[in-house]
């Protein structure tokens, strides 16, 4: 809350006195409130907005998709999920959230979860050469 003294002004009305016009055009509210006379040498209190309310996203690691999906949906996110090969979680559990866990976001933020598809696949690289016998070409000469 910011407080300016009402200019030594006699029941001026608020656009009359010296505050800039801007701060009330920022502001959340005020009292007194416009067109309100004021007294000489009062308080003018502006209340300006520290935002949206911002919303904690809840740890869903190592949850079920599903489950991981309900508990942030309830708590107003949407939710995207990703899969993400994972030598440590189980397949199907959630790896990790994007935003992590614990961050402070605005109400209807997308969260990332990262869904474990179990280990990576590997694939060999082996090299199998077979040979074939060059194509042949045959002609026909037909006489007189």
């Amino acid at each position: 809350m910011t407080a300016f003294p009402v200019p030594a002004k006699p029941r001026s009305r608020m656009p009359d006195t010296l505050i800039p016009l801007a701060l009330f055009s920022l502001a959340g509210s005020y009292t007194p409130g416009p067109n309100t006379m004021a007294d000489v040498n009062s308080t003018v209190e502006i209340f300006y907005s520290s935002g949206p309310p911002t919303v904690e996203v809840p740890d869903v690691t190592g949850q079920s998709a599903a489950t991981a999906t309900a508990t942030l949906v309830a708590a107003g996110f949407k939710v995207t999920a990703i899969d993400q090969s994972s030598s440590s979680v189980d397949v199907g559990k959630v790896i990790s959230t994007n935003p992590d866990a614990g961050t402070q976001v605005g109400p209807n933020t997308t969260v990332k979860i990262y869904v474990s598809t179990g280990p990576p696949t590997t694939t060999s690289s082996s090299t199998t050469t077979t040979s074939k016998p060059p194509p042949t070409s045959s002609t026909t000469t037909t006489g007189p």
